[in-house]
């Protein structure tokens, strides 16, 4: 006799969920997990956030500037502002969500109303290489998450563009600002794109772009939801929140996340010593600010190491970077008076001209001295004097 044994199907997500022992935040996110990109991503195996200094707790270019009518805004590294309306200021401020130390803050000091070709926006820009984990351009391109926390003076609908630079593509999400002078946490998710492959180069491929005030000439189009192929008036289509149109109006932002999956997971904090050489592929300084000497004394010095006297009145000095470069940098030194030489009767020689000759690991300084050095083919010490005022040397390899 054969006996049959029948029973119904049944779905597993459905039945866990029926359970009365509750599965928790982190439990339940694993449930609506849709790959094992995103259940990796969930218990913190592993990288995750392709933003550098998403904390904004990195900025070595100082914590302040003013006045600024036209053009980028940095004061954070790798995350900058841009505006062409009103008079801003920018700054690393401690005011913060919990779990954040940092955060990066423009104000406008002088209000413009709304011209068509208005913009201001915070924005990054990320190397091609960096997005292999996208996949896109190939049948597995995948979507991705970026979450972030804002705080502003006004309240409204704002927009986050994506740009794929390489390809000529961008889409974007929305997001709302609920209540004024309130830290909030956004989260939008994007679509995955299937055209459009990302090339492994080490420029500016894509731009994440959030809309604080736009004009018509960027918002009266439609608002691309999945990937298109770029139009300016779609750009920041939807945003209406128009910052900057009075004085003391504000943004803050801090804790950008960028991953992949459809799933906003908790931030990845970096150590300070971590993101600081992450961000210096990108930018450096080179000066003594604030340290002491071994003796606990304030330093007014930061030693170059030997220079070789090519002439008496020119030395050529070597400098190697902490972290090589994202590519050969542009390099300022201010003031040029700063860097000195020690001649041969133990005086320190002010430079009157310095040429920085860079690559991405070191560079050559050639300096003209206002007095004679020792003979030509001797060495000499080169230092940079940071006693008053305090000078520095950007390299800056930002994209």
């Amino acid at each position: 006799m054969t006996v049959r044994i029948t029973k119904p199907e049944i779905n597993v997500r459905e039945k866990i969920s029926e359970i009365d022992k509750p599965s928790g935040i982190a439990g339940e996110s694993m449930l609506r997990a849709e790959t094992p990109q995103e259940q990796f991503n969930l218990i913190g195996a592993g990288r995750k956030n392709l933003i550098l200094n998403g904390a904004m707790t990195v900025a070595q270019r100082g914590t302040s500037v003013t006045g600024v009518t036209s053009g980028q805004l940095r004061t954070c590294d790798r995350v900058g502002a841009y505006v062409n309306t009103g008079t801003w200021t920018a700054e690393q401020v401690a005011d913060s969500p919990d779990e954040f130390q940092k955060s990066f803050k423009i104000t406008c000091t002088t209000g413009a109303t709304v011209g068509a070709a208005d913009q201001v926006q915070f924005f990054y820009a990320i190397e091609g290489q960096d997005l292999a984990g996208l996949a896109k351009g190939t049948a597995r391109a995948k979507s991705f998450t970026i979450s972030f926390w804002i705080k502003a003076s006004k309240i409204g609908t704002s927009v986050l563009n994506i740009k794929d630079q390489t390809n000529n593509r961008h889409v974007t999400g929305e997001y709302t600002i609920n209540s004024p002078d309130t830290w909030e946490k956004k989260s939008i998710t994007f679509p995955s794109d299937a055209l459009g492959p990302m090339p492994s180069t080490t420029t500016a491929d894509m731009y994440l772009e959030f809309w604080l005030k736009a004009g018509s000439n960027i918002s009266s189009g439609t608002a691309p939801r999945t990937w298109q192929i770029y139009q300016t008036v779609n750009r920041a289509a939807g945003t209406n929140l128009n910052l900057g149109t009075s004085a003391n109006d504000y943004c803050q932002i801090t804790g950008i996340q960028m991953e992949l999956g459809k799933v906003a997971t908790p931030f990845e904090h970096r150590s300070y010593g971590e993101e600081l050489a992450l961000c210096q592929r990108y930018f450096e300084r080179l000066d003594d600010l604030g340290s002491t000497d071994s003796n606990g004394a304030a330093s007014t010095e930061t030693l170059l190491g030997l220079g070789y006297c090519y002439t008496t009145t020119r030395v050529m000095g070597h400098v190697t970077w902490k972290v090589t470069k994202r590519a050969n940098p542009t390099c300022t030194v201010s003031p040029v008076t700063d860097i000195q030489c020690l001649s041969s009767a133990g005086l320190w020689i002010s430079a009157t001209g310095v040429d920085v000759r860079a690559n991405k690991s070191s560079a050559r300084l050639d300096i003209t001295t206002g007095s004679a050095m020792p003979a030509a083919g001797q060495a000499c010490e080169v230092r940079f004097n940071t006693a008053s005022p305090v000078g520095y040397i950007y390299i800056n390899a930002e994209i």
